[in-house]
């Protein structure tokens, strides 16, 4: 099973040129920031960056390449009660994989880090999700993908527990290394409502949506199932209750 994580989908702190999102999810909102970026036009997983505040660079993304798990026609939303504190990152259980970078095939990159959360959900109809990183992470690529040939300039977002250092690393090819210091990925709260099988205002942190989603709980397990507004996949993620 794949975690899913806005850091393990990527983190780009550049724009590419021409397009770049991955196939795990829509583009993310520019930017070498601490808050994931939210994907325009809905449901969307996986974001082309770490977006937000203290964001520099980037771009929003479109296309990109990615495969597909079977198995995600058919869910049950049996429904149930979703009070309480769940764990973050969740678990893809069916959905696409990211498998190539659009216009970047010789995009590498290197992580080593761990994110630790918590998806609230409040008897009151209110939610938080809060998640963190600690480790570090590195992305190598042509300068050739870079916006106008030119490798970015990084920058950090110390009082969040982020260090970027991005540049040239050898003559054609950048570079660009994170070191992540319990560093801040997403704290955002909200409101949901339920009925039936069905979640309104369903967010995780790396994923939001203003349209219903399709949820069972099963024990300790929460599973939700929607549809990728960007890509047209259908996704089903789960939450370890905490």
């Amino acid at each position: 099973m794949q975690r899913l994580s806005i850091l393990a989908c990527e983190l780009v702190t550049l724009a590419f040129a021409g397009s770049f999102t991955l196939g795990c999810g829509g583009g993310g909102k520019s930017g070498a920031g601490v808050d994931a970026g939210h994907g325009d036009g809905g449901m969307s997983v996986g974001f082309g960056g770490v977006g937000g505040r203290n964001g520099t660079g980037g771009a929003v993304g479109t296309g990109g390449s990615s495969t597909t798990s079977t198995g995600c026609d058919t869910f049950n939303p049996c429904g149930g009660s979703v009070v309480g504190v769940w764990k973050l990152p969740a678990t893809l259980l069916c959905g696409p994989s990211v498998t190539t970078l659009a216009n970047c095939p010789l995009y590498t990159k290197t992580d080593n880090f761990q994110e630790t959360g918590t998806l609230t959900f409040r008897a009151d109809g209110s939610t938080q999700s809060v998640m963190t990183a600690d480790g570090t992470s590195s992305i190598s690529y042509p300068s050739t993908c870079a916006t106008g040939s030119t490798c970015p300039i990084g920058t950090s977002a110390p009082d969040h527990g982020l260090s970027v250092s991005c540049g040239e690393s050898t003559p054609g090819t950048c570079r660009c290394d994170y070191v992540y210091d319990n560093a801040v990925i997403t704290n955002k709260e909200g409101s949901y409502t339920t009925s039936g099988g069905t979640m309104t205002g369903f967010s995780s942190g790396s994923t939001s949506t203003s349209s219903p989603v399709d949820y069972c709980v099963q024990g300790d397990t929460l599973l939700v199932h929607f549809t990728d507004s960007t890509s047209g996949y259908k996704i089903t993620m789960a939450f370890e209750k905490q």
